[in-house]
């Protein structure tokens, strides 16, 4: 290959604005007839772009896999060389980005779901890509769905590198914190294990963890006036104390805290997140840990 391209697409209709990277895709006869993808928790259902890329008639049938909802295939015929775009798991075509938005209110539905297209035009005959909507304050925001052959997949691991989790200096203001969507379109169980690898603050190591087993608790925060009203976009900061170690095996970890240097903010209507996890299932006796107490501000 002697030529690679990236496309990052940056929306101003909102507030603020919002970004979604859509990552190369590949069609390769060698491959199948089917790709695969699957949305983060969204706040309604994804928009498909589906488009052909054969000189031929072809008929795409869409079935779509979600933690609550029961979806029978639908089949979208599509025309040579042209692109469909598919509003719901109905099979629903809609002619813009415009005339979805309208229809997300008809059609609310929010959790994980996996998107599966199978064509009868044959391996390489289409390509397809996603935008789940989000709402930040009053904006509807997207987020990519990239799609992928299975068939062009040689691993059975994934690995996301650079991933930011927490605050982070060379970033956006925010705490950062990553999420991982599976899908399984299998007929059988499966069972995924997830290791993280990360460099910490301070160029300390990097150091390998098995995820296997870790408690990770997501903690959500309202920030009100006086008056109770939420607030807008403001800074914040977190004071910090532990004490009482009582694990024996392993001396206590350095712990990343919100600085109060200006640089985390919370979200439009007053809102964040405060991610705890010591990430590990090694440290003994059972039931060790540290106190803490934990002030924002």
């Amino acid at each position: 290959m002697t030529v690679a391209s990236q496309i990052l697409l940056t929306e101003f209709r909102g507030s603020l604005p919002s970004y979604v990277d859509e990552e190369l895709a590949m069609p390769s006869v060698s491959g199948s007839s089917t790709l695969r993808g699957v949305a983060d928790q969204a706040a309604g259902t994804a928009l498909l772009a589906i488009t052909s890329i054969v000189n031929w008639e072809q008929h795409v049938t869409l079935r779509c896999l979600s933690e609550t909802y029961e979806h029978k295939p639908v089949t979208i015929t599509i025309a040579p060389y042209a692109t469909s775009l598919v509003s719901n798991c109905a099979g629903q075509v809609v002619n813009d980005l415009e005339s979805y938005q309208q229809s997300l209110a008809q059609h609310k539905e929010e959790g994980i779901q996996g998107y599966e297209l199978v064509t009868d035009g044959g391996p390489a005959g289409i390509s397809a890509f996603g935008l789940a909507p989000h709402l930040r304050n009053q904006d509807v925001i997207f987020s990519a769905i990239p799609f992928t052959d299975p068939e062009e997949i040689h691993s059975a691991n994934s690995a996301f590198t650079g991933v930011p989790f927490g605050s982070q200096d060379a970033l956006p203001d925010g705490v950062y914190k990553p999420r991982i969507s599976f899908t399984n379109f299998a007929a059988t169980p499966a069972h995924v294990k997830v290791s993280i690898a990360a460099t910490q603050p301070g160029d300390l190591p990097v150091t390998g963890r098995d995820l296997e087993g870790t408690v990770l608790r997501l903690v959500n925060y309202q920030v009100y006036n006086v008056d109770k009203s939420a607030v807008a976009s403001i800074p914040i900061a977190e004071v910090f104390t532990t004490s009482g170690w009582s694990c024996t095996n392993a001396s206590q970890p350095a712990t990343q805290t919100t600085a109060c240097n200006g640089g985390t903010l919370t979200e439009a209507i007053g809102q964040f997140q405060d991610l705890w996890s010591d990430y590990s299932t090694a440290y003994t006796p059972a039931n060790c840990g540290v106190n803490v107490t934990d002030h924002w501000q």
